[in-house]
């Protein structure tokens, strides 16, 4: 089996695990499909690499907003992706366990009473902390990793400094002409 069927079959699964863990309460979007993400591993450097280019213009997806994206293009679609596995991942990295916050919104029979059961605090109020973390991690730092990033940035680098040296010649050729005449 090749590591995109593995990654496939692993985030199908963690579909299946995520719906009976909560005893089938609906969840958003975002959750839903964060938490498969999040079940196949590590978070893939092109994911972050979209994030930062969304949050240096301005382009990000409200998490509230990610339940349509079966209606999007693909450019969109992955980016309401990388949103959702890195939201999850903050709501991770707040020390809540997968298994709790399952549990709690099995328990309450809603997600939004577990969510708050399990966090202490709302779904909504969660939208607000990840997008301000997600502008503090995600930002153009990290794109200076991304190979095309930095070969774009040097060209356009080079393409000034060897526009500012044309320049400075033109100017010492017309004032040599001016000298000598």
């Amino acid at each position: 089996m090749s590591s995109k069927t593995a990654e496939l079959v692993a985030h199908e699964l963690g579909h299946i695990f995520l719906h009976r863990a909560t005893g089938g309460v609906r969840v958003p979007r975002w959750f839903d499909e964060g938490f498969a993400q999040w079940s196949t591993g590590p978070t893939r450097f092109e994911q972050s690499t979209r994030l930062a280019m969304a949050f240096m213009f301005g382009t990000t997806i409200p998490l509230s907003a990610l339940d349509d994206v079966n209606a999007w293009d693909e450019d969109r679609a992955e980016l309401a992706y990388a949103e959702s596995r890195a939201a999850f991942d903050y709501l991770m990295d707040m020390g809540i366990s997968p298994e709790y916050i399952f549990a709690q919104i099995r328990s309450a029979g809603d997600f939004y009473d577990g969510f708050r059961n399990a966090s202490g605090i709302t779904v909504f109020q969660f939208y607000t902390l990840w997008a301000q973390e997600g502008a503090r991690k995600f930002n153009y730092f990290i794109l200076l990793a991304d190979w095309r990033f930095t070969f774009l940035a040097l060209t356009i680098l080079f393409v000034i400094f060897g526009s500012i040296k044309l320049i400075r010649i033109r100017i010492a050729e017309g004032k040599a002409d001016e000298i000598g005449s």
